[in-house]
């Protein structure tokens, strides 16, 4: 299977040996920055730090995949399925999420302005802070976001996906 930058065209990484669909392959710390692996098979692949900026993952099954640590800043991930993947550490700054399904993933990952933060089961944290689900509003969103001098964009921006991660 070749893998190709869709930006510059270019040949990313071309895998051998291995089922076409790439399932359980190991990409460990691949450079896949900017790849076009719309609707690509990647269930149970291991993607530990991988560079997946501005890829595009539009459809792509990532069942049970390992992205500890990787990077999907700017990536599109729409419709993709990330049920049971592990997403600890995982950078999704500016990351399209609409309509992926984040069900029983180990954590969900984001970055907040100047702060990271997870979700995890009950629990929300951000920055240093750590808040219930159930205490998590856009009330409480927009006073964080003004204590942290966000202008209004980035607070809707933000509490959007941060309301949407809790789902």
């Amino acid at each position: 299977m070749k893998i190709y930058n869709r930006f510059t065209g270019k040949l990313l990484i071309e895998v051998k040996d291995i089922k076409k669909d790439l399932i359980g392959a190991n990409l460990y710390k691949a450079n896949l920055g900017g790849a076009d692996l719309r609707g690509a098979d990647l269930r149970e692949v291991d993607l530990i730090g991988a560079n997946l900026y501005r890829a595009d993952l539009r459809g792509a099954n990532l069942f049970g995949a390992n992205l500890y640590g990787a990077e999907f800043r700017g990536a599109d991930l729409e419709g993709a399925d990330l049920t049971g993947a592990d997403l600890r550490g995982a950078d999704l700054y500016g990351a399209d999420l609409r309509g992926a399904n984040l069900m029983n993933t180990c954590v969900k990952t984001f970055t907040l302005g100047r702060h990271y933060g997870f979700v995890h089961e009950s629990t929300v944290t951000i920055g240093c802070k750590n808040f219930h689900k159930e205490d998590v509003n856009r009330v409480m969103l927009r006073k964080l976001g003004k204590e942290n001098s966000y202008s209004k964009e980035e607070i809707k921006l933000y509490s959007d996906a941060i309301i949407l991660f809790m789902k």
